[in-house]
């Protein structure tokens, strides 16, 4: 009875971390777009939200169901060894998904310009290349933390990441930088905080195994 009240209360904790960290992540990124949508012209925030809208539509085309076999396997895998080769097997698949679907994202380019009536977007092609990538790569992250009660890990990471994103957002503005040049950067911190992810999660699993649930 004694450990069964222990989990529950260390579930309750995972629990409120996991929702403090939300919280801080969506107000972050509001303040992101309030930034970017006062201090960008409309043309430019439009362009911004229409490639983000076209990459989370490939992207939830290609990664579909990839990030559920997480819980299903690690919840119940206590091998070290199989934990670490699923891992790797698991993010080959999803970098190999996260290539085709940037590249499919540049190829599909004067689709997208036809439809949005928006040449814009032509121009930046680098952002259709990159951030369908990086984003395939996050999207299994928070899982791998969670299953691991990584939280406070993840709670640091999420953090770094929203203040950083902020950091570019505000630099741009003050300097003046150019839309495209904000997405650059924007892409660069995408790609850097994808593969930190990565690295994390890889050095976990070879460490240690997921607690056992209850």
């Amino acid at each position: 009875r004694d450990l069964m009240m222990s989990d529950n209360k260390g579930i309750a904790k995972d629990s409120l971390k996991l929702s403090i960290s939300q919280v801080l992540t969506l107000g972050i990124n509001l303040l992101n777009v309030m930034l970017l949508s006062r201090f960008r012209t409309v043309e430019e925030y439009g362009t911004y939200a229409q490639m983000t809208m076209v990459s989370t539509i490939i992207v939830a085309f290609f990664s579909s169901g990839f990030a559920q076999c997480i819980n299903y396997f690690l919840a119940n895998e206590k091998s070290t060894k199989q934990i670490s080769n699923f891992i790797k097997t698991y993010y080959a698949i999803i970098s190999v998904s996260g290539i085709i679907s940037g590249v499919l994202s540049v190829v599909l380019i004067p689709a997208f310009v036809s439809y949005f009536h928006n040449v814009q977007i032509a121009h930046y092609w680098f952002f259709l290349l990159i951030y369908p990538f990086s984003k395939v790569l996050n999207d299994g992250a928070d899982r791998f933390f969670i299953i691991y009660h990584k939280t406070n890990q993840l709670m640091l990471f999420k953090a770094r990441y929203g203040v950083t994103s902020l950091i570019v957002v505000v630099i741009t503005i003050l300097f003046k930088w150019s839309f495209q040049t904000y997405l650059i950067l924007f892409c660069a911190t995408e790609f850097i905080f994808s593969f930190t992810a990565l690295q994390m999660l890889s050095r976990l699993a070879l460490m240690r195994r997921p607690a056992k649930e209850c």
